[in-house]
């Protein structure tokens, strides 16, 4: 796993089948299984851990943001709540649907984050440990 510590300021089918029903299906299949023009996404999971929930960390249920090479939004997501039973603060977050980019800007809540290239992300599973504050 990644890990990165980071310090900022905060189709039905009809019974009755015509052989031209069926060549537009298959090709549909076909075209859909080949990818179809569209492009690779990929799921980002991780953890992210901070001293303390609150007091200018704010990291539990909030919003995240991943933005790519020309600081475009290319996936959102959320944070979980707290799942540290000692002082310290840790929260889940899943983004799906991200598309291939040269490199991944993460955002939570009101924190700037790391930035990771594609080669990085795919290196570690697309699961990352991040930390603030430490």
């Amino acid at each position: 796993m990644l890990r990165r510590v980071w310090n900022t300021g905060v189709v039905a089918v009809p019974r009755k089948r015509s052989l031209l029903g069926i060549g537009v299906l298959v090709l549909a299949l076909t075209v859909a299984g080949c990818g179809g023009g569209g492009e690779e996404a990929h799921t980002l999971n991780g953890t992210l851990t901070a001293p303390g929930c609150g007091g200018g960390y704010e990291i539990e249920e909030t919003a995240i943001e991943i933005r790519n090479e020309s600081n475009t939004i290319i996936g959102n997501g959320s944070t979980g709540a707290d799942q540290d039973s000692s002082s310290r603060c840790q929260v889940g977050f899943t983004v799906t649907d991200l598309p291939k980019a040269d490199f991944y800007q993460i955002k939570i809540g009101t924190h700037g984050g790391p930035s990771y290239t594609l080669d990085e992300l795919e290196a570690n599973d697309w699961n990352l440990s991040l930390s603030l504050g430490d």
